[in-house]
């Protein structure tokens, strides 16, 4: 699924571009419902051969990006249904977003497609999404149909091990980090306790060499300024 997740990630910004209410609406619901779909060209959601076949003429004619493209406009051909249910239901949105609507107008999906592409292409989406494609996923190497005809297979498996290894790198990046903020949430309180201990000793230290001719009563407001100072401390801790 690493591989994918940037991929699934155009979705959202494609439909922000093209409607950024229906985009809203559906923000917390997480793409991968487009997962089968893309990943297999609608060859797991379209059963009819003849309809499959127009569809595969028209992917494999263009960039491999506008299979997202075009499950962004069947999305957005869904509009009144998906506004329709709350948006607080993701689970509900996502069980129909993952199910193309029968029967596909797809010469119309096809051309409402190619002028999305055309309006919005990937170097123009918002929030930077596709500079966050890797220079060697499929949806980047195969972008000039020139340079793509003189590509080899050895080509294509060297951009394929070299995204696997920025997968892998990532993987391990972000497994170091989830074990970083496991450590930290267990050791929040023991860490929080050590630095009052800590605070106490400085505290001690700083006051020691003061005369003891003071009373307890000239004492209490520096005692009430350091009882809100560790206060403080605790909660910037505790954050």
């Amino acid at each position: 699924m690493s591989g994918t997740e940037p991929h699934l990630h155009l979705l959202p910004a494609v439909l922000f571009a093209a409607d950024p209410t229906l985009a809203r609406h559906l923000s917390q619901t997480q793409p991968f419902f487009a997962l089968s779909a893309t990943l297999t060209l609608y060859a797991h959601e379209i059963e009819e051969y003849g309809s499959i076949s127009r569809l595969f003429d028209f992917l494999l004619a263009n960039e491999a990006v506008v299979s997202v493209y075009l499950f962004a406009v069947v999305v957005i051909s869904r509009k009144d249904e998906l506004l329709e249910i709350e948006a607080e239901e993701p689970e509900m949105l996502h069980s129909i977003l993952s199910k193309l609507p029968k029967p596909l107008d797809l010469d119309s999906l096809i051309q409402r497609t190619v002028s999305l592409f055309r309006e919005y292409p990937p170097e123009k989406l918002p929030g930077r999404t596709w500079s966050r494609i890797s220079s060697n996923s499929v949806l980047k190497t195969t972008r000039d149909f020139h340079k793509l005809s003189q590509q080899t297979l050895s080509d294509g498996e060297r951009y394929f091990k070299k995204e696997a290894a920025e997968i892998q790198r990532r993987d391990v990046l972000m497994h170091r980090q989830r074990q970083v903020q496991a450590l930290a949430r267990r050791y929040r309180r023991p860490v929080t306790w050590t630095g009052a201990a800590v605070f106490a000793a400085i505290f001690a230290l700083y006051f020691r060499n003061y005369s003891p001719q003071y009373s307890w009563a000239a004492w209490g407001p520096v005692f009430v300024e350091a009882r809100h100072r560790l206060i403080e401390f605790w909660h910037r801790l505790a954050i």
